[in-house]
């Protein structure tokens, strides 16, 4: 069963990606702040897929949060979701390490074919 880490800090989204992840089969931790997103790579990986907000209220954001998940493992494989359009990240979110970017609310089914593709890639 595939892993997927989130950090999402907004409740209502962390559940709702949480329940849609589930429901396609795999096996999904949910973090609100980049530092528990950290600990749980660290101490409950390995993850297939790690799923990063880059706006966070309380704590590490997505950024922060990715470069210190690349220096655990190079190759973490991570997507970018978030609803600031207009951050260069979202645009050109390789050269920040990530996979793939999503835009908030975006569709769920391309979402989560997209995670599945990620997975499946070397």
């Amino acid at each position: 069963m595939c892993r997927i880490l989130i950090l999402e800090d907004n409740e209502h989204v962390r559940t709702m990606l949480y329940d849609v992840y589930t429901t396609y089969g795999f096996n999904v931790v949910a973090t609100a702040r980049g530092e528990d997103t950290i600990e749980q790579y660290r101490n409950a990986g390995p993850f297939d897929v790690v799923s990063l907000d880059l706006k966070i209220e309380k704590g590490m954001d997505g950024i922060d949060t990715m470069k210190a998940l690349r220096e655990i493992n190079p190759n973490v494989k991570a997507i970018v979701f978030s609803g600031y359009h207009e951050s260069d990240i979202m645009y050109d979110y390789k050269r920040y390490g990530f996979k793939a970017a999503f835009h908030k609310p975006g569709d769920i089914p391309i979402l989560v074919t997209e995670v599945k593709k990620i997975i499946e890639s070397n």
